[in-house]
């Protein structure tokens, strides 16, 4: 079984990277988003994006945001996902996402995670080969601040993310 997924694992990996590509300029160009933290989106003279561009193929599968405003703001973003799994492991086969301020980072202070860059409007994104589908509808919802209501679903407010441990 091992040695059948190892035959695919660099296929897996290339899509994943490349719908991660795909949904980074999505997001680098949407108006309720602050910033984008992935390579490739970094000017051509970064020395990260240089760096990144010598030792590796691409920016990757996992990279983070920031929404415009702060942690009710990041929490209203993720309660609303109903295709990405809430977790805090960044390693399977799924797309997931999650909110690292009260996740993996919640041993440290407040005054501690700005330091490293955990802010309150930080999500990690870990984009998986076959979650693509189309951008629009999976991403609109969240970021359009839509009532819920009108799609059938529960109003969410800015409470903590429903996140599963995988």
């Amino acid at each position: 079984m091992l040695s059948r997924s190892l035959e695919t694992v660099s296929l897996r990996m290339e899509r994943a990277a490349a719908n991660a590509a795909k949904v980074a300029q999505f997001l680098f160009e949407h108006p309720e988003v602050a910033c984008v933290h992935y390579p490739s989106l970094l000017p051509a003279d970064d020395p990260v994006r240089q760096l990144m561009e010598r030792q590796s193929s691409s920016a990757g599968s996992t990279f983070s945001f920031e929404v415009k405003g702060g942690q009710a703001e990041a929490f209203a973003f993720l309660n609303k996902f109903e295709v990405f799994k809430l977790a805090v492991s960044l390693g399977g086969t799924e797309s997931l996402i999650c909110h690292p301020a009260t996740t993996v980072y919640s041993g440290l202070t407040e005054e501690a995670r700005p330091a490293i860059g955990i802010t309150p409007a930080l999500i990690r994104y870990r984009s998986a080969p076959s979650t693509l589908m189309i951008l629009s509808p999976i991403w609109h919802v969240p970021l359009q601040g839509e009532s819920t209501e009108a799609l059938g679903r529960p109003s969410l407010s800015a409470r903590a993310p429903r996140i599963s441990r995988s």
